[in-house]
Parts: structure tokens; C-alpha cells; sequence
């Protein structure tokens, strides 16, 4: 995990995602170098619903939108140490799921993703639930 701005991300939360002043693109690096963060708090209650209205509300142009979602779809998010060697890689994996499936959700109602990108995300998903072995679910 890559260094994270904690009291930034209080912030954004506090003010109801409100992002004017932040650059975006500085602050979705971020979330997505700490998306499977081993801190439940830093990991459910910040980076993933910060990224998650990242995605869905209307903040970031339909090309950003499609290179974080084959970004998402690489070996170092969707399918990061997918054999589990690392004790908890899984949380890198699952919520790379989770916001990739907002993105499909957005896809479903304004067809932000280019064609391919879509196929792609169909294709991955399909490959990713084949491969995957962690099933033990969550743990508090």
C-alpha cells in the first residue's frame, strides 16, 4: 500500500464528497494504490465510498472513466496475487469488484464505457469467478 492522505479523506467524507480544490486524478492514484488497505476503516469507510462517487457521480470524463476501468482489470487489481500467497490480497481483489461493478451499473444507465472496455469487463469478470479460490467471506 502506498501512502495515504487519512485526513484528506475524513474531509471529503465530512462534506459530503464535495471534491472542488482536489485534483481528481491525484486522488483516484491514491485510492486506487490503497483500494484493499488492511484497515477495515481506511478500506470500507473512506477509499471505497470516495472512489465509489468518484465513479458513479458524474466527477470524472468518460475517457478517465474507461482507463481506470482497465486499470482495475489488470493483474494489479482484479487479479492481484490471485493464487493467495499474500494473507490478504483478497481485499485488493474484491474491492476492485466493487468498483468495477459500479462502473458497469453507470455503463447500464448513460453507456459510458467504450465498447471494448465493456467486453473486456464481461470477459475479466467471467475469468476472475473461475480463478478465484478465496471464498471465506467477510471478516470483521
Amino acid at each position: 500500500m502506498k501512502k495515504i492522505d487519512i485526513e484528506l479523506l475524513k474531509r471529503i467524507k465530512e462534506l459530503k464528497y464535495d471534491f472542488t480544490g482536489i485534483i481528481v486524478l491525484d486522488l483516484v492514484k491514491m485510492l486506487m494504490e490503497n483500494i484493499g488497505d488492511k484497515d477495515g476503516y481506511v478500506r470500507d469507510e473512506l477509499v471505497y465510498p470516495i472512489f465509489a462517487h468518484l465513479l458513479h457521480d458524474d466527477i470524472l470524463s468518460n475517457d478517465e472513466l474507461n482507463r481506470i476501468a482497465n486499470e482495475l482489470l489488470t493483474e494489479n487489481y482484479l487479479f492481484y496475487d490471485i493464487e493467495n500467497k499474500q494473507e490478504f490480497s483478497v481485499l485488493t481483489r474484491s474491492f476492485t469488484l466493487l468498483q468495477l461493478a459500479i462502473l458497469v451499473y453507470k455503463h447500464n444507465q448513460k453507456q459510458i464505457l467504450e465498447i471494448e472496455t465493456f467486453k473486456n469487463i464481461v470477459k475479466k469478470f467471467l475469468l476472475y469467478f473461475d480463478a478465484e479460490t478465496y471464498f471465506r467471506g467477510y471478516v470483521s
